[in-house]
Protein backbone atom coordinates (compact mmCIF):
# COMPACT_ATOMS: atom_id res chain seq x y z
CA UNK A 1 0.00 0.00 0.00
CA UNK A 2 1.34 3.33 -0.81
CA UNK A 3 0.43 6.31 1.42
CA UNK A 4 -0.19 10.45 0.84
CA UNK A 5 0.16 12.59 3.82
CA UNK A 6 -2.49 15.98 3.19
CA UNK A 7 -2.12 18.69 5.27
CA UNK A 8 -4.58 21.86 5.69
CA UNK A 9 -3.43 25.18 6.17
CA UNK A 10 -5.35 28.22 6.98
CA UNK A 11 -3.69 31.45 6.40
CA UNK A 12 0.10 30.23 6.75
CA UNK A 13 -1.20 28.04 9.62
CA UNK A 14 -1.01 24.31 9.92
CA UNK A 15 -4.81 23.23 11.05
CA UNK A 16 -3.70 19.73 11.29
CA UNK A 17 -2.72 16.89 8.31
CA UNK A 18 -4.37 13.44 7.54
CA UNK A 19 -2.69 10.26 5.53
CA UNK A 20 -4.38 8.35 3.09
CA UNK A 21 -3.32 4.82 2.43
CA UNK A 22 -4.03 3.81 -0.96
CA UNK A 23 -4.86 -0.18 -1.65
CA UNK A 24 -4.88 -1.99 -4.47
CA UNK A 25 -7.26 -4.48 -4.56
CA UNK A 26 -7.27 -7.73 -7.23
CA UNK A 27 -9.80 -5.76 -9.55
CA UNK A 28 -6.81 -3.05 -9.75
CA UNK A 29 -4.35 -5.96 -10.47
CA UNK A 30 -5.76 -7.73 -13.28
CA UNK A 31 -6.79 -4.43 -14.89
CA UNK A 32 -2.68 -3.69 -14.73
CA UNK A 33 -2.12 -7.40 -15.91
CA UNK A 34 -4.68 -6.81 -19.09
CA UNK A 35 -3.35 -3.49 -19.85
CA UNK A 36 0.41 -4.31 -19.79
CA UNK A 37 2.59 -5.78 -22.63
CA UNK A 38 5.37 -6.87 -20.81
CA UNK A 39 5.04 -10.43 -19.99
CA UNK A 40 7.02 -10.20 -16.85
CA UNK A 41 4.64 -7.36 -15.22
CA UNK A 42 1.75 -9.53 -16.20
CA UNK A 43 3.10 -12.20 -13.82
CA UNK A 44 3.89 -9.85 -11.35
CA UNK A 45 0.19 -8.05 -11.67
CA UNK A 46 -1.18 -11.36 -11.62
CA UNK A 47 0.52 -12.96 -8.77
CA UNK A 48 -0.87 -9.84 -6.83
CA UNK A 49 -4.33 -11.20 -7.86
CA UNK A 50 -3.58 -14.81 -6.91
CA UNK A 51 -2.51 -13.37 -3.34
CA UNK A 52 -6.05 -11.79 -3.04
CA UNK A 53 -8.16 -14.37 -4.35
CA UNK A 54 -5.61 -17.71 -4.15
CA UNK A 55 -8.80 -19.59 -5.45
CA UNK A 56 -9.39 -17.70 -8.77
CA UNK A 57 -9.23 -20.55 -10.51
CA UNK A 58 -8.78 -18.42 -14.21
CA UNK A 59 -6.04 -16.77 -12.82
CA UNK A 60 -4.32 -19.76 -11.26
CA UNK A 61 -4.33 -20.91 -15.05
CA UNK A 62 -3.57 -18.22 -16.61
CA UNK A 63 -0.45 -17.91 -14.63
CA UNK A 64 0.39 -21.50 -15.07
CA UNK A 65 0.33 -20.71 -18.98
CA UNK A 66 3.20 -17.52 -18.63
CA UNK A 67 4.95 -19.28 -16.11
CA UNK A 68 5.57 -22.35 -18.37
CA UNK A 69 5.98 -19.87 -21.35
CA UNK A 70 9.27 -18.37 -18.98
CA UNK A 71 10.02 -21.77 -18.53
CA UNK A 72 9.40 -21.98 -14.82
CA UNK A 73 7.73 -25.59 -15.33
CA UNK A 74 7.59 -26.33 -11.48
CA UNK A 75 5.40 -23.43 -10.15
CA UNK A 76 3.39 -23.63 -13.78
CA UNK A 77 2.99 -27.44 -12.82
CA UNK A 78 2.08 -26.57 -9.50
CA UNK A 79 -0.68 -24.58 -10.20
CA UNK A 80 -2.43 -26.73 -12.74
CA UNK A 81 -2.33 -29.12 -10.41
CA UNK A 82 -3.88 -26.60 -7.92
CA UNK A 83 -7.17 -26.26 -10.41
CA UNK A 84 -6.77 -29.98 -11.10
CA UNK A 85 -7.47 -30.63 -7.55
CA UNK A 86 -10.98 -28.69 -8.00
CA UNK A 87 -11.98 -31.02 -10.98
CA UNK A 88 -10.66 -32.53 -14.30
CA UNK A 89 -10.54 -30.52 -17.47
CA UNK A 90 -9.37 -31.52 -20.73
CA UNK A 91 -7.91 -28.32 -21.54
CA UNK A 92 -5.46 -27.83 -18.04
CA UNK A 93 -4.67 -31.22 -18.39
CA UNK A 94 -3.06 -31.50 -21.80
CA UNK A 95 -1.20 -28.30 -19.99
CA UNK A 96 0.10 -30.04 -17.64
CA UNK A 97 1.55 -32.74 -19.35
CA UNK A 98 3.03 -30.16 -21.67
CA UNK A 99 4.63 -28.96 -18.84
CA UNK A 100 5.81 -32.51 -17.30
CA UNK A 101 7.33 -33.56 -20.68
CA UNK A 102 9.48 -30.60 -20.76
CA UNK A 103 10.29 -31.22 -17.05
CA UNK A 104 11.17 -34.90 -18.11
CA UNK A 105 8.99 -36.62 -15.71
CA UNK A 106 7.88 -39.60 -17.27
CA UNK A 107 5.37 -41.41 -14.29
CA UNK A 108 3.83 -37.91 -14.17
CA UNK A 109 3.22 -37.60 -17.90
CA UNK A 110 1.53 -41.11 -17.79
CA UNK A 111 -0.54 -40.80 -15.00
CA UNK A 112 -1.92 -37.62 -16.37
CA UNK A 113 -2.04 -39.10 -19.53
CA UNK A 114 -4.20 -42.22 -18.82
CA UNK A 115 -6.63 -39.67 -16.35
CA UNK A 116 -7.01 -37.41 -20.16
CA UNK A 117 -7.78 -40.84 -21.66
CA UNK A 118 -10.13 -42.07 -19.06
CA UNK A 119 -11.61 -38.00 -19.21
CA UNK A 120 -11.88 -37.71 -23.49
CA UNK A 121 -12.02 -41.77 -24.32
CA UNK A 122 -9.88 -40.03 -27.29
CA UNK A 123 -7.82 -42.40 -29.70
CA UNK A 124 -5.49 -39.86 -29.92
CA UNK A 125 -4.68 -39.58 -26.52
CA UNK A 126 -3.77 -42.88 -26.67
CA UNK A 127 -1.55 -43.46 -29.46
CA UNK A 128 0.23 -40.13 -28.05
CA UNK A 129 0.73 -42.02 -24.76
CA UNK A 130 2.09 -45.05 -26.66
CA UNK A 131 4.37 -43.43 -28.88
CA UNK A 132 5.74 -41.51 -25.92
CA UNK A 133 6.59 -44.91 -23.85
CA UNK A 134 8.08 -45.91 -27.15
CA UNK A 135 10.24 -42.86 -28.08
CA UNK A 136 11.22 -41.40 -24.70
CA UNK A 137 11.88 -43.94 -22.07
CA UNK A 138 14.10 -47.52 -22.03
CA UNK A 139 12.30 -50.20 -22.87
CA UNK A 140 12.68 -51.63 -19.51
CA UNK A 141 11.08 -48.20 -17.93
CA UNK A 142 8.06 -48.42 -20.45
CA UNK A 143 7.59 -51.92 -19.56
CA UNK A 144 7.46 -50.96 -15.86
CA UNK A 145 4.25 -48.37 -16.68
CA UNK A 146 2.72 -50.43 -19.18
CA UNK A 147 1.84 -52.93 -16.28
CA UNK A 148 1.38 -50.94 -14.19
CA UNK A 149 -1.01 -48.96 -15.75
CA UNK A 150 -2.72 -51.61 -17.49
CA UNK A 151 -6.22 -51.84 -15.02
CA UNK A 152 -6.83 -47.91 -15.56
CA UNK A 153 -6.83 -47.79 -19.35
CA UNK A 154 -10.48 -47.79 -21.03
CA UNK A 155 -11.14 -51.41 -22.01
CA UNK A 156 -11.65 -50.39 -25.76
CA UNK A 157 -7.59 -49.65 -25.41
CA UNK A 158 -6.72 -52.61 -23.47
CA UNK A 159 -5.62 -55.47 -26.11
CA UNK A 160 -3.44 -52.43 -27.96
CA UNK A 161 -1.90 -51.91 -24.42
CA UNK A 162 -1.22 -55.55 -24.59
CA UNK A 163 0.23 -55.61 -27.85
CA UNK A 164 2.65 -52.91 -27.17
CA UNK A 165 3.36 -54.25 -23.63
CA UNK A 166 4.09 -57.91 -25.43
CA UNK A 167 6.41 -56.41 -28.37
CA UNK A 168 8.74 -54.17 -25.64
CA UNK A 169 9.06 -57.32 -23.48
CA UNK A 170 9.99 -59.70 -26.56
CA UNK A 171 12.27 -57.01 -28.09
CA UNK A 172 13.92 -57.19 -24.45
CA UNK A 173 14.04 -60.98 -24.45
CA UNK A 174 11.69 -61.43 -21.23
CA UNK A 175 9.46 -64.16 -22.73
CA UNK A 176 7.74 -64.73 -20.13
CA UNK A 177 6.31 -61.10 -19.13
CA UNK A 178 5.71 -60.99 -23.34
CA UNK A 179 3.68 -64.23 -22.76
CA UNK A 180 1.81 -63.36 -20.27
CA UNK A 181 0.78 -59.93 -22.40
CA UNK A 182 0.00 -61.26 -25.40
CA UNK A 183 -2.66 -63.49 -23.32
CA UNK A 184 -3.73 -60.47 -21.69
CA UNK A 185 -4.59 -58.79 -25.02
CA UNK A 186 -6.40 -61.73 -26.37
CA UNK A 187 -8.64 -61.58 -23.38
CA UNK A 188 -8.97 -58.21 -24.00
CA UNK A 189 -10.62 -59.34 -27.45
CA UNK A 190 -7.94 -59.00 -29.85
CA UNK A 191 -8.42 -61.41 -32.45
CA UNK A 192 -5.13 -60.92 -34.63
CA UNK A 193 -3.54 -64.99 -35.87
CA UNK A 194 -0.15 -63.22 -35.21
CA UNK A 195 -0.59 -63.11 -31.74
CA UNK A 196 -1.13 -66.83 -31.43
CA UNK A 197 2.05 -67.62 -33.67
CA UNK A 198 4.23 -64.92 -31.36
CA UNK A 199 2.80 -66.12 -28.32
CA UNK A 200 3.87 -69.94 -29.54
CA UNK A 201 7.30 -68.27 -30.06
CA UNK A 202 8.17 -66.97 -26.75
CA UNK A 203 6.19 -69.93 -24.86
CA UNK A 204 9.05 -72.14 -26.86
Amino acid sequence: PKTVDLEAIWMGNPLGGVRLVIQLDAKDWMSKAQETASAEEKVRYLEKVLEAEPRNVLVKTQLAGLYAEASRFAEAAKLYEEVLELGQSRPVLERLIAVYKKQKKHEQVVESTVALLQLSDDAQVFQDLIDYLQSQMAPKDALVFLKQYAGKIPPKYRGSWQVVRADLATKGGNWSEAAQAYESAMAAGIRDPNIHYNLSVVRA
